[in-house]
């Protein structure tokens, strides 16, 4: 999608708010563990242990070792819980009563400017 309508199409879809209040109220708190095929592996320098060499990185960065022990074929997971999936979406815990009430205005709006459109255009006038 070009950046023009992106900056703004976005914002105006109800179902941003749909889903973004339905996936964060779903996977905030929940933990998440990868499965075999979902890890990405990496093997550290002679020597080291998964847990020495990634260990100072992982401080600060998303996800767990699966193997922090091991000295070859080190696992990663790029999440440790929901709220990490999530954020890398810009999405937000916090905003699911926003994101409900911005639904519930959508619908208003469109119930009130349908009836008020039916009543001024009807084609029926006596």
């Amino acid at each position: 999608m070009p950046l023009f309508w992106r900056r703004w199409m976005y914002y105006m879809s109800p179902y941003t708010y749909y889903i973004e209040g339905v996936i964060t109220n779903d996977l905030h708190g929940k933990p998440i563990r990868c499965r075999s095929y979902d890890f990405f592996v990496f093997n550290p320098p002679g020597g080291q242990s998964c847990g020495q060499f990634a260990g100072s990185w992982l401080q600060s960065a998303n996800g767990y070792l699966d193997n922090e022990g091991a000295t070859g074929s080190c696992n990663y997971c790029p999440y440790r819980n929901g709220d990490e999936y999530y954020s890398a979406l810009n999405w937000s815990f916090v905003h699911r009563w926003r994101n409900f009430c911005i639904l519930i205005g959508f619908t208003a709006f469109n119930i009130g400017f349908t009836v008020f459109m039916t009543r001024m255009y009807k084609v029926d006038k006596r």
